[in-house]
């Protein structure tokens, strides 16, 4: 049968599409890289401790209903990271007027270090915690107080409630719980009340760590709280007292 001049055309047309479709899925398929060659994309895209940390908290909260009878188990719940520097902001009220009082809490390997800072910044005197004793010193001082913790906590002295206290409230005195969001972030929020003392405290799903509070009495301010986390690890050298050569902790980690 003899083809008509536009049909075979028409069929070399389709024949050089075809061949030139070949011809580019044969390169592409020659020079595509080995799975192996690209694997330190995936390396330089692996999250940090912070991104793991803040990821594990959204998937515990994903789903759950706040309210006063579960917020202190949820935030209980919460992964943190081991080791962070905050710096504590207290303003404190008096009557018409208010002070503000700045801290520096550091952490590592459960020991808690607070530097109370002076206006420029140093630190005038520190205390530290760890493993059931209590540490005091003056900035410069070659001696060091030390004493049985008991009771005391880096709430009474650095004036920075934490989420531990939070969950070691009386269940009775949380009148409001709830999951807000603001901007980017996710927070939960507890609303407390002993008799005329009001307490609100805010916790951070990214860092489960707390980030605001504030108190009243009689419907008056008496104390708010702000603290800004750093994921930067403290060096072991800043829970060394005066007069010793390594940490409190003992040597299991090196010197940094």
């Amino acid at each position: 049968m003899k083809l008509k001049a536009p049909l075979i055309a028409a069929i070399g047309a389709l024949l050089l599409v075809g061949a030139l479709f070949l011809s580019l899925f044969l390169s592409t398929a020659a020079y595509r890289p080995d799975e192996s060659q690209i694997a330190y994309l995936s390396g330089q895209a692996q999250p940090s401790e912070t991104d793991k940390i803040a990821g594990r908290n959204m998937e515990i909260m994903g789903g759950v209903q706040i309210d006063p009878n579960n917020v202190q188990r949820v935030i209980a719940s919460l992964s943190r990271a081991e080791s962070y520097i905050a710096t504590v902001t207290s303003r404190l009220y008096y009557g018409e007027t208010s002070g503000i009082r700045v801290s520096r809490l550091s952490v590592r390997n459960g020991a808690h270090r607070i530097d109370h800072l002076s206006q420029t910044g140093t630190a005038e005197y520190t205390e530290l915690l760890y493993n059931g004793v209590y540490y005091a010193w003056r900035n410069g001082a070659g001696r060091y107080y030390q004493g049985v913790q008991g009771d005391f906590t880096t709430d009474q002295q650095a004036m920075l409630p934490t989420y531990e206290t939070v969950c070691a409230l009386p269940p009775e005195q949380i009148i409001g719980a709830a999951l807000v969001q603001e901007g980017e972030e996710l927070f939960i929020t507890v609303d407390t009340q002993d008799g005329t003392n009001i307490g609100i405290y805010k916790i951070s799903v990214q860092t489960g760590l707390l980030r605001t509070a504030s108190f009243s009495q009689d419907g008056k301010m008496t104390r708010a709280v702000d603290v800004a986390v750093s994921a930067e690890q403290p060096l072991d050298a800043l829970f060394i007292l005066p007069g010793e050569f390594v940490p409190v902790y003992g040597t299991e980690n090196k010197l940094n």
